[in-house]
């Protein structure tokens, strides 16, 4: 039950990503952070919906992350990059969580 849970909530972000992927930053929330910081995979300065994507293709094995960005896409700290780790960083850009932390601890906004 758990493998069709994260099954269809990969399909889903990545329906998201395939619809969002193409727009600009500028089009969505985005957070500006220093580069590289945490969730910060593309290295732009802000945390957008496209680092949520790099780091669920990582999660997904379609796209391989460096030892840097697996350090700044591991949000819960466990040492790998997963669908919550991208899901974090969605939730974080579009304003739903007001941190990101590496013990995974968010405050909850809505």
């Amino acid at each position: 039950m758990m493998k069709i849970k994260k099954f269809v909530l990969t399909i889903s972000l990545l329906s998201v990503f395939t619809v969002f992927g193409g727009m600009s930053a500028g089009a969505f929330n985005a957070v500006k952070v220093a580069p590289y910081s945490m969730g910060d995979l593309d290295g732009d300065g802000m945390i957008t919906a496209a680092d949520a994507r790099i780091a669920l293709l990582h999660s997904t094995g379609r796209h391989t992350l460096n030892e840097k960005h697996i350090r700044i896409a591991d949000i819960d700290g466990n040492g790998k990059i997963e669908h919550a780790d991208a899901r974090a960083i969605l939730r974080y850009s579009s304003g739903l969580i007001s941190s990101m932390n590496s013990s995974g601890r968010n405050t909850e906004i809505k």
